[in-house]
């Protein structure tokens, strides 16, 4: 099954407190359980943007993703023995 689930960032990378990494944001879409690896997408790009994928929530409180703002299109460069 597929589902949309508008919603709107409510954290940037850098702004998750205990992210030292500054690699995750926050959402405010309504989740359901399994929904880890959901894309989250900016429909204002038609869709066609990805700003990361979903790893946690909260019900009724908060949403964590993934932020790609930082991922590289090249895993090579980044990972040895790849």
């Amino acid at each position: 099954m597929k589902r949309l689930t508008p919603g709107v960032l409510t954290e940037g990378p850098g702004e998750v407190a205990d992210d030292a990494r500054h690699w995750i944001i926050g959402h405010d879409a309504s989740t359901l359980g399994g929904g880890s690896g959901s894309l989250v997408v900016d429909r204002e790009a038609e869709g066609k943007k990805v700003l990361g994928l979903h790893f946690a929530g909260v019900p009724d409180r908060v949403n964590r993703a993934h932020g790609l703002e930082g991922a590289t299109p090249e895993p090579a460069a980044v990972t040895p023995g790849w």
